[in-house]
């Protein structure tokens, strides 16, 4: 059986624009692992595709992936993670918040090309 691997935001937006480095770590990553995205990250880019009026690529790439769902305990995770990072004065953002707090709350490794941002996020597993 394949490891979980829960897909960051800007892997998935690189993918899309076909841009390197995030583009070729999907495609490997997705071959090799059994991936999801947060539903934060539908949120997000189903925003960017809306902006830039592109709804067409962006319901087909979510199609083919399994979302993980925001749930009262990622809320709880969220919530410890953002006053843990608040009272060390840096935050990483709400929408990044719930990204990790899905991640450590269904103990999923998140690949991404921002490790020294989440690693401020004690105990999450970055790939990336």
């Amino acid at each position: 059986m394949k490891e979980q691997l829960c897909l960051d935001t800007d892997i998935c937006i690189d993918f899309l624009r076909n841009r390197e480095p995030g583009s070729s770590s999907f495609l490997r990553f997705v071959e090799a692992y059994n991936c999801f995205i947060s539903v934060i990250t539908v949120y997000e880019l189903t925003l960017g595709a809306m902006m830039m009026k592109r709804f067409q690529d962006i319901d087909g790439f979510l199609a083919g992936l399994a979302v993980l769902p925001f749930t009262l305990n990622v809320a709880k995770k969220a919530a410890n993670i953002q006053a843990e990072l608040r009272s060390a004065h840096k935050e990483i953002g709400l929408p990044d918040t719930f990204i990790a707090a899905t991640c450590l709350a269904e103990n999923i490794p998140l690949l991404t090309g921002n490790k020294k941002h989440y690693a401020r996020v004690k105990g999450i597993k970055l790939i990336g």
